[in-house]
């Protein structure tokens, strides 16, 4: 049924409950139709302003600075049935990559998979990335042997998220679609934009670092976290497993946070939450694939988001703590991932670490 609303015809009628019962009629269907595209237009325009205002507008990725074709190859990344991205928390200081997740985002089965890579995972960096630093006299360790979270510190400054992504590309053998890294600043501001993370803290928590400017200070039970008690959270390291049992305390507090944030009752908080990671973050993620990939993350339940662990087993080295990656484990796990129906195994048992022993 075709409803016709010329001016004329309300005119005739004007001041009878018909044209009161049209009229509200007429506004709902156009603030139905209008009001999305002012919230989207004004959340673009808001992010571009910002971007000008302080001077970031290199943050505007899909919109700006790349050329259109490339634009367009990030647009298409997001229409993929399957994409992929790696996610670096660097530490308060920016250097080191602190936190490093590689998400995998399955649209067709509706799941997420994350793989935790452990700061400590030994890796050489690869002979031309080594031969470029030493060409520019930059220090490289002998025979390039690091820790994974300090590729980012020794690239070049232009280069560090290159080199971050292209040393967890070798390490777990995939194509990576996208990279976030994050400042330690975006994260406290989501939690506290979504009024806190309702979790389970399963032990105290105390410590002090006065160089980093850490405290931690948190009590045993169940409570909601703010961003600042979400940061000593995840930043807690004195386990007696060391980086292996705070990447399961980070897991657990990951899968609580996006069950959260993703939330119906935050539906309408998330342009601001994006807002919020455009000022702390730098990524090759565009402005343009912001509604895409919003869309598909909140039709994924939490329950078919499943965490990982790269295969492998922590190890004292010269009186240094590593963390040695299983090579032919890890090609098991990202089979398992990629390609179920071909292996027919659960995931999830592949998923295994090993307590740390001497050398």
């Amino acid at each position: 049924m075709q409803n016709n609303y010329s001016t004329g015809s309300l005119e005739e009628i004007r001041g009878t409950k018909q044209h009161n019962r049209k009229a509200k009629k007429f506004i709902l269907i156009v603030s139905a139709l209008v009001v999305p595209f002012i919230i989207i237009g004004s959340f673009f325009a808001y992010m571009y302003i910002n971007a000008l205002l302080t001077g970031q507008i290199d943050k505007l990725k899909g919109l700006s600075d790349n050329p259109l074709g490339q634009v367009l190859g990030m647009i298409g990344n997001t229409q993929k049935d399957r994409i992929t991205g790696a996610i670096f928390g660097v530490d308060k200081d920016g250097v080191r990559t602190d936190v490093i997740l590689v998400a995998t985002i399955d649209k067709k089965n509706n799941k997420i998979d994350v793989i935790s890579v452990p700061r400590d995972t030994r890796v050489n960096l690869a002979p031309e990335r080594q031969a470029e630093l030493k060409s520019l006299h930059k220090y490289v360790p002998t025979a390039g042997v690091m820790k994974i979270t300090e590729v980012h510190a020794y690239a070049l400054r232009n280069k560090a998220n290159d080199y971050s992504v292209k040393e967890v590309k070798r390490i777990l053998g995939i194509d990576i679609d996208y990279y976030v890294k994050v400042d330690v600043k975006a994260f406290r501001k989501i939690v506290d934009q979504v009024g806190g993370i309702k979790f389970n803290v399963e032990k105290n928590l105390k410590y002090n670092d006065p160089v980093q400017d850490l405290h931690i200070n948190l009590k045993k039970g169940e409570q909601t976290l703010n961003g600042s008690q979400a940061e000593q959270l995840v930043r807690f390291r004195k386990y007696p497993n060391g980086d292996l049992d705070r990447i399961k305390v980070q897991q657990t507090f990951l899968k609580a946070f996006y069950e959260q944030v993703f939330s119906i009752n935050n539906i309408d908080k998330l342009p601001n939450i994006a807002a919020t990671l455009y000022q702390y973050i730098d990524t090759n993620f565009g402005i343009a694939d912001i509604p895409a990939a919003i869309d598909m993350i909140s039709k994924i339940d939490a329950s078919n988001v499943t965490m990982h662990v790269v295969p492998g087993e922590s190890k004292m080295i010269k009186g240094v703590s590593y963390y040695i990656y299983d090579p032919e484990e890890t090609k098991k796990l990202i089979d398992l991932i990629y390609n179920p129906e071909t292996t027919g195994e659960d995931v999830s048992e592949k998923s295994t670490i090993k307590p740390e022993r001497g050398d």
